[in-house]
């Protein structure tokens, strides 16, 4: 080691980093050669690396290969975990051995042998080791991948127990797909009551909805529900209706204007102001201030300056403000 650290005193750092690398790599190899000892009876040198594996039908055991105690319908999977083998298809393992699948009628094997091995044919339920067939009511259909009954009605027919009864469907009305409720819905116009379809009356400035509400029928626009009428909503001059109008008054007042009770006051705007965003009331233009019903043009003193709302003023640094001066601080 001494000589080592003599010869590469003088090399660069990254020449040495190199030496004692390959110094590191030289030992490890030795060691794995030395350790993988020779190649064993039915096993074959890797073809990369270094050591051997065994052969097709052997097994590693310690430094030698056992051969496989492979059973009959069973074959070699070539892996050196578990048995090293597995059964054919047909088969399923039976402790060290490979018993046939007891496939019943009406049945066909799985792609997996675990558990029982086999599925019944469509049209069957397995019922133990046998496929019984399914009791398909009259009006009704297999269905498949699906948990509870491996059937279902016809349209036009629902479960009543172990059969499919006839939906009864009233004047004016049309059978729904919904497994739910009575099977069907009242044509446009009309409503359920008891196991009849009845005409809905619809009131004077109404109109049918398509909700399923007690009164299935909405105001046109400009008309608000009260009882079992649609009333005209007042509009005054100068206002508009709303989207919706089924709270609140149903208008609002045009720009420029303010609501006072039921009408729409015109919003005086004095001079140097201008309408707020709403529109229903006034600002002051920048540079001027409210002073009840006007606007007052704001005084500023010498060393001061218009602030960002544009209704009132500030001096500039060094100064300060005193009164409705700017001072020296």
């Amino acid at each position: 080691m001494t000589a080592f650290h003599s010869t590469t005193a003088a090399l660069p750092p990254r020449i040495v980093i190199f030496f004692v690398a390959a110094q590191v790599f030289s030992t490890l190899l030795s060691a794995a050669s030395a350790g993988s000892g020779a190649v064993p009876a039915n096993a074959t040198a890797r073809s990369w690396g270094y050591g051997w594996e065994c052969q097709t039908g052997y097994i590693e055991d310690g430094d030698a290969c056992q051969a496989i105690n492979k059973p009959s319908n069973a074959f070699f999977t070539g892996s050196s975990f578990g048995k090293g083998w597995s059964c054919l298809r047909g088969f399923r393992e039976d402790g060290d051995q490979c018993k046939k699948v007891a496939l019943p009628s009406n049945a066909f094997l799985k792609e997996s042998t675990y558990g029982s091995g086999w599925e019944c044919e469509r049209g069957f339920v397995k019922d133990g080791t046998s496929c019984q067939p399914i009791v398909v009511p009259e009006k009704a259909y297999l269905i498949e991948g699906s948990y509870g009954r491996p059937w279902k009605c016809r349209r036009g027919y629902r479960e009543q127990g172990e059969a499919c009864e006839p939906i009864r469907l009233p004047p004016n009305a049309y059978l729904t797909d919904s497994s739910f409720g009575r099977g069907w819905e009242c044509e446009r116009g009309l409503k359920e009551q008891g196991d009849a379809c009845i005409e809905i009356t619809v009131p004077d400035n109404a109109f049918l909805s398509g909700s399923a509400t007690d009164r299935h029928w909405e105001c046109r626009r400009g008309y608000r529900e009260k009882k079992d009428r649609c009333i005209a909503i007042g509009v005054p001059q100068n206002a508009y209706l709303l989207a919706t109008t089924k709270y609140g008054k149903g208008w609002a007042c045009e720009r420029g204007f303010r609501e006072r009770t039921d009408s729409c006051e015109k919003v005086l705007v004095p001079a140097n102001a201008y309408l707020n965003d709403r529109g229903t009331d006034w600002k002051c233009s920048r540079g001027f201030r409210k002073a009840d019903d006007r606007c007052a043009r704001i005084l500023v003193p010498q060393h001061g300056f218009i602030d960002s709302s544009g209704n009132n003023w500030k001096c500039s640094a060094p100064y300060r403000r005193e009164g409705d001066a700017c001072v020296e601080s």
